[in-house]
């Protein structure tokens, strides 16, 4: 459930802090219901309110953390906004396709596509190097 891996997630951070750890970047969970594994699953509706459900958690969590431990720094990357956009702005980012560039049947990575750099997925569960790229660069 979202609310344990918050769980999980809160309880690594905690583990971390009683090691000395002082700065911490944590990011939400992408609109995972867009990925091209969850195409006709007819499972959206699910995916998207598990997901918000998990985000919504993990940034009160990290609210949390915040007020327990001020002279710790905590970064929450709202991953999931930025994917929404550039789902929602295609264009604007240079991009052709929102389905999968590989396909990895077997685990046997089958090219689809001769542009990576154009989609946002590599396969049906990874974003393209240009995504990243744009992660790193909002990060």
């Amino acid at each position: 459930s979202p609310s344990s891996v918050v769980k999980s997630l809160i309880n690594g951070i905690n583990d971390l802090i009683q090691i000395g750890a002082k700065h911490f970047l944590i990011v939400n969970q992408p609109p995972i219901q867009a990925y091209p594994a969850a195409s006709g699953l007819n499972m959206s509706d699910y995916l998207t309110k598990v997901t918000l459900e998990h985000n919504t958690n993990l940034s009160n969590s990290i609210q949390l953390l915040q007020s327990n431990y001020s002279n710790i720094s905590f970064k929450l990357f709202d991953v999931y906004s930025l994917i929404a956009n550039i789902l929602m702005n295609v264009l604007t980012y240079g991009i052709n396709s929102t389905t999968n560039c590989w396909s990895t049947p077997n685990y046997t990575v089958i090219p689809l596509c001769s542009t990576p750099n154009t989609y946002i997925y590599i396969d049906n569960y990874h974003f393209t190097t240009r995504i990243h790229q744009l992660i790193g660069g909002n990060a």
